[in-house]
């Protein structure tokens, strides 16, 4: 992928505006959704696991995200035909693909994220 000012050219010859990142940085930095996969990377946990896992998180805000991760094919939802009902939640394929992302992330956090920032650095 070739890239100038704003602009990618996409192997195919199409260009794209913007970063080409874009699509994962929208899902991945909504609050709460790093929490949520943190959780599932360890396996399948059920509503109340995640709920209780991710401290601060609102029963709304959760269900939202899980949502929101499903309908990007992150995370599956699987209801037990049980009494009480049972209902787990677990990564897909494509969500534990996201693994090394965050562990990265995690670790340039670590590093990086209790620091003040200095001056601005400028690439070329």
């Amino acid at each position: 992928m070739a890239r100038r000012a704003g602009v990618t050219a996409q192997a195919d010859g199409r260009e794209q505006e913007g970063c080409p990142a874009s699509a994962a940085l929208e899902l991945l930095g909504r609050k709460w959704t790093g929490y949520i996969l943190w959780t599932l990377f360890d396996g399948p946990r059920r509503y109340t696991e995640i709920l209780h896992a991710v401290p601060g998180i609102t029963d709304r805000v959760l269900s939202v995200r899980l949502k929101e991760l499903e309908r990007a094919g992150i995370v599956t939802r699987r209801q037990f035909e049980e009494i009480p009902a049972r209902v787990e939640y677990s990564l897909t394929p494509r969500g534990l693909d996201l693994a090394p992302i965050i562990e990265e992330m995690a670790r340039w956090s670590g590093r990086w994220g209790g620091r003040p920032a200095g001056p601005a650095v400028r690439r070329r």
